[in-house]
């Protein structure tokens, strides 16, 4: 959505008259700090939405805004069920009569590990009111495509003396919109085996394909002990 005045998309199934307006506020004040009033209500009643299409990088958030039109008559809530794959903050929105017309709210994705496919999530809106202007409108779902935070490994698997060490490059699959970090973690095999230098790995919007060298280390322990394995996890977050 432009905050500068640009054009606002009503989903199918609002009503009509759910254009976004500069926000003046007249008539239907924001007391609230954390309502979004860089829009106003107009003269039609409607339920109206920033968005009918949202794209999420797994790990991140990505905000969107709901606004009433004109100010209700009763109080009106709307419920926000974001699907398997996301969630909603907060999960619901309340409108008074007096409070302002417009809130924000984000969808968030989880960070994933490397290797996670892309896939979908639908938010719905539930609307409860006994204010008749808005209880029957219907608001169609907003599809949430997500891309998983993949990464590109050089190698994913190796074999290494005791004593010696094996190196290996990670970069990001795609640019993400903020910083990245990629902890190189051992999640299961021998115990004090094996050590990773600089397990903490950052990424850029700029670097992001740019890859970093990881040295694992193995640890020698004069004991005969036959062939050991361990096994390396990679940690996203944002």
């Amino acid at each position: 959505m432009d905050r500068g005045g640009g054009e606002c998309l009503r989903l199918p199934g609002t009503k009509a008259g759910a254009e976004c307006q500069p926000c003046t506020n007249s008539g239907y004040p924001s007391a609230d700090p954390s309502i979004d009033t860089s829009y106003t209500c107009t003269s039609s009643s409607a339920f109206a939405v920033s968005t009918a299409a949202l794209a999420v990088t797994a790990g991140y958030s990505t905000p969107y805004t709901v606004w009433l039109t004109a100010p209700p008559t009763q109080e009106v809530s709307v419920d926000i069920s974001c699907g398997e794959e996301a969630v909603c903050s907060p999960a619901s929105l309340t409108f008074g009569t007096a409070s302002g017309c417009c809130q924000s709210l984000t969808v968030n994705v989880g960070a994933s590990g490397s290797g996670g496919a892309n896939t979908s999530s639908l938010v719905s809106h539930t609307v409860s009111t006994s204010d008749a202007a808005y209880a029957s409108v219907t608001v169609s779902e907003i599809v949430v495509s997500i891309t998983n935070a993949r990464l590109v490994l050089s190698a994913t698997s190796a074999e290494v003396m005791e004593g010696r060490n094996a190196t290996y490059m990670v970069a990001l699959h795609t640019a993400p919109t903020a910083d990245v970090t990629v902890t190189v973690l051992q999640s299961t095999g021998c115990t004090g085996c094996l050590s990773v230098r600089s397990p903490e790995l950052i990424f850029t919007p700029e670097t992001w394909n740019i890859p970093i060298l990881v040295t694992v280390d193995t640890i020698s322990d004069e004991l005969v002990a036959g062939s050991r394995s361990s096994t390396l996890v990679h940690s996203v977050a944002r």
